[in-house]
């Protein structure tokens, strides 16, 4: 595999397209959903990760603000020829660091239940029960950027 090289790309950017199409490829194709305008104008105040291989970006997410404190993590999409490579291990590392250096100090996220193995390998925590969303069972996750013990010291 290429060095992987981990950016923030800017929202209507070419870089930011290319990512829509990776989502629409790995997450909504499969389901027969299709992006609306209104939905990707919503994402401009988001804040857009790419993973490339060399030139190809193979791997993708956005967070999108909460509150000063809390972003939610959206559409993490992985190529499917790069899946179990550690490509998204490290998009996400890279987009908590990102975030924890903004103040952010928790991502929430709604995970497809077929995923949710990965999240909890990465130190998230799901929360409540099991529920539908776009046809598939997802779970609410979450995982606190800042040490609660570090922080109880200060």
């Amino acid at each position: 595999m290429a060095a992987l090289r981990l950016t923030v790309i800017a929202h209507g950017s070419d870089a930011y397209r290319e990512a829509v199409e990776l989502r629409h490829e790995v997450l909504r194709k499969p389901l027969g959903l299709n992006f609306t305008p209104q939905q990707l104008a919503a994402e401009a105040d988001a804040l857009h990760y790419a993973a490339y291989a060399g030139e190809r970006l193979v791997a993708t997410a956005y967070l999108l603000p909460l509150d000063p404190a809390r972003a939610h993590l959206r559409q993490m999409a992985v190529s499917p020829g790069m899946r179990a490579s550690g490509v998204g291990g490290a998009l996400l590392a890279y987009l908590e660091d990102d975030a924890r250096r903004r103040g952010y100090r928790e991502i929430v996220a709604d995970a497809r239940v077929s995923a949710l193995g990965f999240y909890l390998k990465q130190g998230y925590t799901a929360h409540d029960e099991v529920y539908d969303h776009v046809g598939l069972p997802h779970r609410r996750i979450h995982k606190a950027l800042i040490d609660p013990k570090a922080e109880s010291t200060r």
